[in-house]
């Protein structure tokens, strides 16, 4: 370790005839400094090895998976990512906080009571329903670019790929025009120039 401390720091200053010690966590210290100036490939094990397996001795454990436990398939793993896409793009967290309610109302001119799904000029607040339409539309737009990598596929027949591409086309378009006219009810003055 000392000859690790001369390398760094005295390589370029005369040191003094006095031996320094150094304490243990300054000696951590020079130990990560070697492993990241020293090795051309910084491993992140070999600095949690260093920080905190120099301090603490593991036990030697072996762990078995259940034998009910399964990798899961590639469309469940999908289908969890989708879900969880649609709640959290729906605001449901928000939802939860604040309980909004499910739809509001507004009086027209005769004093009537009329449903509204979408709360206008609050960009920060939302209905549960308008959350859970732009959350759809959101949805609908990445299973449209999900649709149109699909069809790449060099095995696809032709009449499929043109399916295919419009069906894709057509989901982008749709959730792109709804989004905005969402927003145009939402905040009337939105990208008006």
């Amino acid at each position: 370790m000392d000859s690790m401390v001369e390398v760094l720091f005295f390589s370029f200053v005369d040191p003094p005839n006095v031996r320094i010690v150094w304490p243990r966590w300054m000696k951590v210290v020079f130990v990560v400094l070697q492993v990241c100036c020293f090795n051309s490939i910084l491993r992140m094990d070999s600095m949690v090895e260093v920080l905190f397996f120099s301090f603490v001795d593991p036990p030697n454990v072996r762990i078995v998976w259940p034998r009910w436990m399964k990798k899961p398939s590639p469309m469940q793993v999908f289908a969890l990512i989708m879900v969880t896409y649609f709640f959290v793009t729906g605001g449901v967290i928000y939802d939860i906080i604040n309980e909004p309610p499910s739809i509001g109302q507004t009086t027209d001119e005769r004093g009537n009571a009329r449903p509204v799904a979408i709360m206008q000029y609050r960009i920060n607040g939302q209905y549960i329903m308008e959350g859970l339409a732009a959350s759809f539309m959101f949805s609908l737009g990445g299973l449209g670019l999900i649709i149109l990598d699909r069809c790449n596929n060099p095995l696809t027949p032709k009449l499929n790929r043109i399916m295919m591409l419009g069906l894709g086309f057509a989901s982008i378009t749709i959730a792109f025009l709804a989004t905005r006219i969402f927003m145009r009810i939402k905040m009337p003055s939105y990208l008006q120039a």
